[in-house]
């Protein structure tokens, strides 16, 4: 605001409004300030100053940053029997909001996890050659809709070379389970815990199988079907004594025989005389 005078003439300037510049002047009664104000049209219109200050605005104003967002976490589920699975991120959900040249994740598609927690990464490169990644949590987890167990009624185990052999879930179990490793195996004779191992002796033994992680069980019964029975005989090496010496003396060495079942074993000995004392 600014007001110039000369003589008896002068001029009043002020902003009034939106950057405009309005002026009244005045020289004699008729154009005095108080009874008779007369506006000069504005210096700049209130249209002009305000594209002038959109455009300064835009002019200095930086693009939007590019933004890359990934979820807190990602859920997957072992397959029904599976202790691992290959890890995929088909229902990830992610956003970036420029352009990219390709995405990547660690652990990487098709790596082979367990059941556990692990850290994860997605990085998208831009067309600039600048990598971005988000972390998150990968969950790997057995199927809830596996927590029921089924057990067969009865389950036969045929042996074959051997005189015991250890019982686990997937020998029991049927239907779809979770991995079968993560299971308690437990056999019983009658109401005696009998560890986990089943002898090829073993005879409608009861055996029951747990989930630790529900406490889900079921129970089923398990007979032992011999196979090929082992059946071993060593015999001792040849004894060699002197012309001289009294066979009643000798101290023979007996045979030795192994087998999965209790046996009753009969031998002999042969006496080769070979007739070579003078």
């Amino acid at each position: 605001m600014g007001i110039v005078r000369g003589g008896v003439a002068g001029y009043f300037c002020t902003n009034l409004v939106f950057g405009a510049v309005y002026c009244v002047s005045w020289g004699s009664d008729k154009h005095n300030l108080i009874t008779n104000p007369k506006p000069f049209t504005p210096m700049y219109r209130p249209t002009h100053l305000w594209l002038m200050l959109i455009g300064l605005i835009c002019s200095f104003s930086p693009l939007p940053a590019q933004t890359l967002q990934c979820p807190v976490s990602h859920q997957l589920y072992l397959p029904a029997g599976a202790c691992e699975m290959p890890v995929n991120y088909d229902s990830l959900v992610w956003s970036y909001t420029g352009p990219y040249l390709e995405v990547s994740y660690f652990p990487p598609e098709g790596a082979m996890l367990g059941a556990g927690t692990y850290p994860a990464t997605l990085t998208v490169l831009t067309p600039d050659s600048i990598a971005l990644q988000c972390v998150f949590e990968l969950f790997i987890d057995h199927d809830p809709a596996y927590n029921t167990l089924f057990c067969r009624n009865t389950t036969n185990v045929v042996f074959d070379g051997v005189c015991e052999r250890p019982i686990t879930a997937d020998m029991i179990l049927e239907g779809d389970y979770k991995c079968p490793d993560i299971y308690v195996v437990e056999l019983y004779e009658g109401v005696t815990y009998q560890g986990t191992v089943l002898p090829i002796t073993a005879s409608n033994w009861g055996v029951k199988i747990t989930d630790p992680l529900t406490g889900s069980a079921c129970w089923g019964f398990v007979t032992a079907v011999p196979g090929n029975d082992i059946l071993q005989v060593s015999c001792p090496d040849d004894v060699v004594t002197t012309c001289v010496e009294d066979m009643n003396s000798v101290v023979l060495p007996e045979p030795q025989a192994t087998s999965c079942f209790d046996i009753d074993m009969s031998y002999t000995y042969f006496h080769l005389d070979q007739n070579l004392c003078d």
